[in-house]
């Protein structure tokens, strides 16, 4: 807009002799000096924002987020920002200085001062910068509204167990301490008995590992149902050694046969609880899968029962295919103390922690955490990419709600005269900002839909990236531009205002 507004300064430049080079050359510099001065604040704003997330971010967050500490400004950034910027100076300057640098200097002349009207060419280049950047804005913010749903439906999708009222602490035996099977046993029941003993606990139990884990993490093995005749399943699961009741303490419901208890002992036949979805690889035909032996860990177990699904926090892969033993027919060193809470966590974890150690002071004890503590850290990465996501398209939002609202103020100032003559002529002031706003909204609503035509279009490239929601999903698709659609009929109204209030015999007098 610039070089359009200065076309009468550059018609007398060219008058007085200005080389086409000089005048190009004076354009260019003038854009590049307003983008490396962007740069300058972009870069000052890049630098408080990295601050403001360092000095604010959660240290549940920040263990996820590895080498966090060390982002900053370094000489690459620099120099990529300072690049960025010039590249876009040229873009913006180039095709203005070019056009510019050839003015019909006759023609510029008799158009008279800056009151008169703009032009037509003025206004179809002002209509399609409006275009452009509107369209490019509703691509952005429809795909940052794709990724945003879909990041927050993978991190918010059900995990299949309770997360509220749960909490758990890892324990562990030292190293140097001598303890035989049948020792580990016993420690292991005296920390179920110990724990379900202090007050506020309602239930304990012990697990090798926790049921939320990051995905591609925790202990796997490698499985294969015995016999042929249905085909059999082998592959991987997540291996989960277990004290009895704690499929009841984290609610995973028992959907065939029983549950662990306490006769499954060292002594006892080797059993096991698999999840639904390993269940329903193995089962063809509707048979049941009780009874079936499977191979893993070097041993045969007999299936027992069929606990529900569950889901790794932020996983897109599905259910996770889970085979659960009693921890009495496989002891470990370390594990989990996992309970269920009736009362508030502050007042149980200090006790929690005591009685353990009273009953045996050797044993290393980690913090005391909540199951939806646990989840939250998991996923706090994927919150904070939908987080950024958004940000970076509100942000876009913004930036074209100003260029709107500046364009169409531009227009209203270059047509004072126009609209000065009009309300002379009896224009009402609402005849008059409907007129102000006409070209601006129409060119925003063409840009919206030729936006929205290539969002569907981009969608579809990154459905695989998708979770939960379709490429063509219609809270983003069906709402969001028409909720753009009324910012930017804000956006242009505002500055439309200012017409209906031109003064006719101020405006014809200038």
């Amino acid at each position: 807009t610039r070089p359009l507004a200065r076309g009468r300064e550059i018609a007398i430049r060219a008058a007085l002799g200005a080389s086409r080079l000089r005048i190009a050359a004076l354009l260019l510099l003038e854009a590049l000096l307003v983008a490396l001065a962007a740069a300058a604040v972009g870069l000052l704003i890049a630098h408080l924002v990295l601050v403001g997330f360092q000095r604010g971010m959660p240290e549940s967050v920040s263990r996820q987020m590895l080498g966090w500490e060390q982002l900053g400004l370094d000489g690459h950034v620099v120099g990529l920002a300072i690049a960025l910027a010039l590249i876009a100076g040229l873009a913006c300057a180039v095709v203005p200085a070019i056009g510019a640098a050839r003015p019909n200097v006759t023609a510029v002349l008799q158009q008279g001062s800056s009151a008169t009207t703009s032009g037509p060419r003025r206004r179809r280049v002002l209509r399609a910068l409006v275009v452009g950047e509107v369209t490019l804005s509703v691509v952005l913010l429809l795909c940052a509204g794709l990724l945003s749903r879909s990041l927050l439906a993978l991190v918010g999708q059900e995990p299949g167990f309770a997360t509220d009222g749960v909490a758990t602490v890892r324990w562990s035996v030292p190293a140097e301490r001598d303890a035989p099977p049948e020792g580990l046993l016993r420690l292991q029941q005296a920390l179920v008995d110990r724990a379900a003993d202090v007050p506020g606990v309602a239930s304990a139990a012990l697990a090798s590992e926790l049921p939320a884990t990051r995905e591609g993490f925790g202990v796997t093995r490698a499985y294969e149902f015995e016999g042929s005749d249905s085909g059999g399943a082998r592959g991987r699961a997540h291996w989960r050694a277990v004290s009895p009741g704690y499929l009841e303490t984290v609610r995973i419901p028992v959907l065939q046969g029983r549950a662990l208890a306490a006769s499954d002992g060292t002594e006892a036949p080797r059993v096991a609880i698999v999840s639904e979805s390993l269940a329903r690889a193995r089962s063809r035909g509707g048979e049941s899968i009780l009874g079936s032996e499977i191979s893993a860990g070097g041993e045969r177990w007999t299936v027992v029962g069929v606990a529900g699904d569950v889901r790794s926090p932020g996983a897109s892969t599905g259910p996770a295919a889970t085979i659960y033993v009693p921890q009495a027919q496989s002891p470990a060193r370390d594990g989990y103390l996992v309970v269920r809470l009736a009362a508030p966590l502050g007042t149980v974890a200090s006790a929690l922690r005591e009685e353990v150690w009273r009953g045996d002071p050797a044993i290393a004890l980690g913090g005391v955490r909540t199951l939806q503590e646990v989840i939250d850290e998991l996923v706090a990465d994927q919150r904070v990419i939908a987080s950024l996501v958004a940000v970076y398209a509100a942000t876009a939002l913004v930036i074209t709600l100003i260029s709107l609202y500046a364009i169409v103020a531009y227009l209203v100032v270059r047509q004072r005269r126009e609209y000065g003559i009009r309300a002379a002529l009896g224009a009402s002031p609402r005849q008059i900002v409907r007129s102000a706003m006409r070209r601006a909204l129409v060119a925003a609503v063409a840009g919206t839909l030729v936006g929205t035509v290539v969002a569907a279009g981009l969608a579809r490239l990154i459905a695989s990236l998708l979770y939960g929601v379709t490429p063509l999903e219609p809270s983003v698709f069906g709402v969001l531009p028409i909720l753009l659609l009324g910012l930017f009929a804000l956006a242009v109204y505002l500055p439309a205002r200012a017409a209906a209030r031109v003064d006719p015999m101020t405006s014809l007098r200038t």
